[in-house]
């Protein structure tokens, strides 16, 4: 595999990204962008053209679909994406959809989100500032999924979102390996 290759990520994947690229040896530049800009899409436009617009041999996008422009971006500077549609289905792969089909009405806890979900979502969405914002953003939820990747133990922090949401938790324990194959699609 080409060593000069650039694979932008969403940081939602830091960890799970690093965890493959140790375990394969793989020496590619990796470039994580922070998961708050999916709370500004044209910062995160931005900030994927800005990225992508180095010279690299090849240039590999570990995100789903989380702009509208994130394909289009991605041809303008011949980068390949990731399969995928946003990072629950990334990570859990088939299973995302059989969940789905279970109860669409569920929140996805990553890892990343899981660890942040105060600066993440109770600050990055106002709720801190205007509490009533948390039954606008959850009403519609019956549950959530805490994906456990393996990596870190999040559990009872799973357990305190799921209590503060006022929704039945189940914790879907999983692995890298949707992720890496999705990754050496690609390669």
């Amino acid at each position: 595999m080409k060593e000069d290759t650039l694979i932008l990520s969403c940081g939602i994947f830091q960890k799970e990204l690093m965890k493959i690229m140790e375990y394969n040896d793989w020496k590619f530049d990796l470039v994580f962008l922070n998961p708050l800009f999916h709370l500004d899409p044209k910062r995160l436009n931005d900030e994927l053209n800005n990225k992508l617009a180095g010279k690299y041999d090849r240039k590999i996008v570990v995100y789903g679909r989380c702009s509208p422009e994130i394909d289009k971006i991605c041809s303008k500077h011949s980068a390949e994406r990731i399969r995928g549609e946003h990072c629950a289905e990334i990570l859990l792969g088939e299973r995302f959809w059989e969940l789905m089909r279970e109860e669409p009405g569920t929140y996805y806890l990553t890892p990343m989100l899981c660890k942040n979900f105060k600066r993440m979502v109770i600050k990055g969405t106002f709720i801190d500032d205007y509490p009533r914002l948390k039954n606008l953003y959850f009403h519609n939820y019956k549950k959530v999924v805490y994906i456990d990747t393996g990596i870190d133990d999040l559990d009872k922090k799973a357990v305190n979102i799921a209590d503060y949401l006022g929704l039945e938790l189940i914790i879907e324990r999983s692995d890298v390996k949707n992720l890496e194959k999705r990754l050496r699609e690609v390669l």
